[in-house]
């Protein structure tokens, strides 16, 4: 009995070593992977090989295309998570099991580029008001829920030293929505304004920090007092449907999704007109752009709010005040343009990321003359497409790390 048990553990080892081989041959290689968000690595290119280029290649190879790699991660995250794992595939498991993803600091050589940017397009364009909100990035503000082994310390440096470094850039306003949140909420309540198991906050929070924008660009006299009543025109709404978070389908769906999104809508879409061309030349249905994937029972972030476009432009006659905003921005932007719609007449947003229009920053300033440029980032984002881009420069210039 023992002798027949050691043949058919040699057995099923072996079926196992000959099979995973072969099924790494005969299955086709796959391009990319949906719960990681990226492409996967293809086979190296063997034209010109060398030991330095071809050990990597071939191992990062063979890791992204293991045989069931998709359903052997999945299995590793429930039970890295079974075990009751704090960290888990480089995701923090906080209280409640809500996830969040580890802070990056800057390199040194980001900030001094990055307010210099700054300091010289204020400088060039005085005529033009310029302001600045820094974005809580999710870890920092909710770091409080397992503070044993989740630390602000990354984004608290980097809120810290870049409202340093700005403040001596002379017509530039900075708006800290970092404080503002940390000042208002507890962490419990901090919890409403962000999604569990994404990175991003959710429409509540977009909504409360625009509200705020807002006090604080009608107290530099930027904007009149009508805007205060730009609340009014939209409303915060809950969608009963299942929310797909990035956070949780990099953890392969591990953790139960939500089943309830805010979003904000704006109350008279009457009249307004939106574009995807910076003039009139390509005018689109308000569904192109604002929550194109509402109806689907399962949504994104993408979904339900914007995608991240890179130019699309707004024209509300009905706003609160009639000015025109060029808003420069990052994926937090993405619940907040009913909120801009609804307050300014003529609303430009730009992702640098995926820019590809003809017209340069500097024409745009020229062209639309905008009464307001506004950046909207979150507190660990130093955009290098940004500095670019308003530097005029090709966004992604080849060879170049920086």
């Amino acid at each position: 009995m023992k002798k027949l048990t050691n043949w058919l553990l040699m057995i099923g080892f072996l079926a196992v070593l000959f099979t995973v081989p072969i099924l790494g041959v005969v299955q086709p290689d796959a391009v990319v992977t949906k719960t990681e968000n990226r492409s996967l690595r293809q086979i190296p290119d063997m034209e010109h090989p060398t030991l330095s280029y071809l050990a990597p290649a071939l191992r990062d190879y063979v890791v992204d295309q293991f045989p069931f790699r998709e359903k052997l991660l999945a299995f590793y995250s429930r039970m890295q998570l079974a075990m009751g794992k704090n960290r888990v595939r480089g995701l923090y498991i906080a209280d409640d099991r809500w996830l969040m993803s580890q802070e990056y600091e800057r390199v040194d050589w980001q900030l001094p580029r990055y307010t210099g940017a700054l300091t010289n397009l204020a400088r060039t364009h005085p005529e033009t008001h310029f302001a600045y909100a820094m974005v809580p990035f999710k870890t920092g503000a909710l770091y409080r829920l397992a503070p044993d082994y989740i630390s602000n310390r990354v984004g608290e440096d980097n809120r810290a030293q870049t409202l340093q470094a700005m403040q001596g850039v002379d017509n530039l306003q900075l708006i800290d929505l970092v404080s503002y949140f940390e000042q208002v909420y507890t962490p419990e309540e901090l919890k409403n304004l962000y999604f569990p198991t994404d990175f991003h906050w959710n429409a509540a929070g977009a909504l409360d920090a625009m509200e705020y924008i807002r006090a604080q660009l009608e107290s530099s006299g930027t904007l009149d007092s009508a805007s205060n009543a730009v609340r009014q025109d939209v409303s915060l709404e809950w969608l009963p449907r299942t929310y797909d978070g990035d956070l949780n389908r990099q953890l392969s769906y591990a953790l139960p999704r939500e089943t309830q999104v805010p979003v904000c809508v704006l109350r008279n879409t009457q009249d307004v007109r939106y574009y995807t061309s910076v003039d009139d030349t390509e005018p689109v249905p308000r569904e192109k752009i604002i929550g194109a994937g509402r109806g689907k029972d399962t949504v994104t972030y993408s979904d339900v709010y914007t995608e991240n476009l890179g130019y699309y432009r707004v024209v509300n006659p009905h706003a609160r005040v009639q000015q025109h905003v060029l808003l420069l921005k990052d994926s937090f932007q993405d619940p907040t343009t009913d909120y801009f719609t609804a307050l300014f007449s003529e609303v430009e947003i730009i992702d640098p990321r995926y820019y590809q229009e003809q017209a340069t920053f500097a024409d745009l300033l020229r062209g639309g003359k905008p009464d307001l440029v506004l950046f909207l980032y979150h507190q660990n984002n130093f955009s290098p497409e940004l500095v670019r881009f308003i530097e005029g420069k090709p966004i992604h210039p080849k060879g170049d790390a920086s």
